[in-house]
């Protein structure tokens, strides 16, 4: 491996990276959803109205605080991680994170121009694949538990993305 990571560094950098990456879509999604919701709605009908109703109407403040709720429960992981080696639960969150990030490169592709949180895809998909050597090498990413440990954290932020999203549009009635 060309770049030699200390476990903590590696565990604490997928927050950094998520929010490097969500800081993109907190500033460019409402902006980019004004200029381009009708289109998005005449191309993609099933997919806009599944994003417009949860996360699309709310304002930059409030998507602010969702992502500050994943921030936090991010951030948990990674201090598991570091403190208690949880390296399994932090290595499906680091996977799962990498699969939202496929996403958005999906997304770009069948959009065919910007989309929010693209650009921040490149140095997110750096740190993936260092982060996925370096976890292979360490054998943070042991089989079945890998699989178990990423369905795990895909659950929990299921979990954690509905309870945001629901403080999220109480926040705007709010504010």
């Amino acid at each position: 491996m060309i770049l030699e990571l200390h476990d903590e560094t590696l565990f604490w950098l997928l927050p950094v990276f998520f929010m490097i990456h969500d800081f993109e879509e907190i500033i460019m999604i409402r902006p980019w959803l004004d200029r381009n919701g009708d289109a998005l709605r005449a191309r993609f009908p099933a997919a806009a109205a599944k994003m417009i109703s949860s996360t699309g109407n709310l304002s930059t403040n409030a998507f602010a605080a969702l992502v500050a709720v994943e921030f936090i429960a991010l951030s948990a992981v990674a201090f598991l991680a570091a403190e208690y080696r949880c390296v399994h639960l932090w290595s499906g969150f680091l996977i799962a994170f990498l699969i939202h990030i496929v996403m958005h490169v999906a997304q770009f592709v069948a959009w065919r121009g910007y989309v929010p949180a693209v650009l921040t895809c490149a140095p997110a998909i750096i740190y993936g694949t260092v982060a996925i050597d370096l976890s292979a090498e360490r054998g943070f990413l042991s089989s079945p538990r890998v699989i178990i440990f990423t369905l795990v954290a895909f659950a929990l932020i299921g979990f954690i993305f509905s309870a945001g999203a629901r403080l999220a549009k109480k926040f705007d009635r709010f504010a």
